[in-house]
């Protein structure tokens, strides 16, 4: 069972590196997502060091700023997840734009998408825009320097 609320001292730090715009995001944030945004930046700066950027810090943890519109719990998530395995993914895609469950189970399916586009709209560099969108890719379509989208890719596990 993970802690359900950031430790204030860490979300003190991560939000210290964050435009006023990510903030915003960040927050709108559920706890638990919040959790794993810190959890997946501090993962980051261990893992690089003195190579941990602002951006890459940031990049690892607004990744998943774009479930955020999906409006699910964890049992949602559990089951849109399911469903994604399950459901040919521009089937579940095109759910979007519906109404009820459907609609937020293609929103979840679509976070990369989404977060990429809020990321964007709120200035963020273009790292933390590329690593929102493609930290569902296989690694041979990762545009980011290598070593760094590794890096990512772990913290997020």
């Amino acid at each position: 069972v993970r802690r359900r609320t950031p430790v204030a001292a860490e979300e003190a730090w991560l939000r210290g590196l964050l435009s006023p715009a990510e903030d915003d995001l960040y927050v709108a944030q559920s706890a638990a997502d919040r959790v794993h945004s810190i959890d997946c930046a501090l993962a980051a700066r261990e893992a690089l060091g003195v190579k941990a950027s602002r951006a890459v810090i940031v990049a690892s943890a607004l990744h998943d700023v774009g479930k955020t519109d999906a409006g699910l719990g964890t049992l949602g998530r559990v089951a849109a997840t399911v469903v994604t395995a399950l459901v040919p993914a521009p089937r579940v895609l095109g759910w979007r734009d519906r109404p009820g469950r459907r609609g937020r189970i293609g929103r979840y399916a679509a976070h990369d998408r989404h977060g990429c586009a809020l990321l964007q709209a709120a200035g963020s560099h273009p790292i933390v825009v590329a690593w929102a969108r493609e930290h569902h890719l296989d690694r041979d379509e990762w545009t980011i320097d290598a070593e760094v989208a590794d890096v990512l890719w772990r913290a997020d596990r």
